[in-house]
């Protein structure tokens, strides 16, 4: 199994050998071999491999099989008691690719005869410089303290903050019966 994730015009395709997929409009002509060269992904059955964004030397090979159109979708806008009403169709426009080969990167001729001693090892690279860490008898660097004058927000203390005044309805209910009495004792 040899699967692939290509990336054609902003949209993604899981896409193996043998598979007819539905891509936006490309150019071309019917017939004629497209190459994808932006895969995302790509698994042989036991590898993994994920590009950052895309793989190097690996495409997606192809032949365009024909253009065609999407079923019409219709929008209808309207706004009540407006008496504004639009209708409109929409087809969109596609091409049906049939894949036909991933391709991946191979060693190439002069590698593979390259002789075993003039290739480099992994231990033969520089190692980045290690951390020193204080022997056994000197002290680490103390942290630097605040000034004495200046206070540090952790030391800063608030006031207990206060409960609301009883709010509600039932309080609302409360003002507008007293405000019946002396409204009615008034007049």
């Amino acid at each position: 199994m040899n699967f692939a994730v290509v990336e054609i015009a902003g949209k993604q395709f899981l896409t193996r050998k043998g598979d007819v997929i539905e891509t936006p409009k490309i150019p071309g002509a019917a017939g004629k071999k497209v190459t994808f060269e932006s895969v995302l992904l790509h698994w042989d059955g036991k590898k993994v491999s994920v590009g950052r964004p895309a793989l190097k030397g690996f495409a997606v090979e192809g032949r365009i099989l024909e253009f065609d159109r999407t079923p019409k979708v219709l929008v209808y806008k309207f706004k009540r008691r407006k008496d504004y009403h639009r209708k409109q169709g929409h087809r969109q426009d596609f091409a049906r690719v049939e894949i036909e080969k991933i391709v991946t990167p191979g060693k190439s001729a002069a590698e593979k005869e390259k002789p075993a001693a003039e290739k480099k090892s992994p231990g033969t690279a520089k190692a980045a410089p290690a951390k020193k860490k204080p022997a056994a008898g000197e002290k680490t660097p103390a942290r630097k303290k605040p000034a004495a004058g200046k206070k540090t927000p952790a030391g800063k203390k608030t006031a207990p903050r206060k409960k609301p005044a009883a709010s509600g309805k039932s309080a609302g209910r409360k003002k507008t019966s007293a405000a019946k009495k002396s409204g009615s004792a008034g007049a």
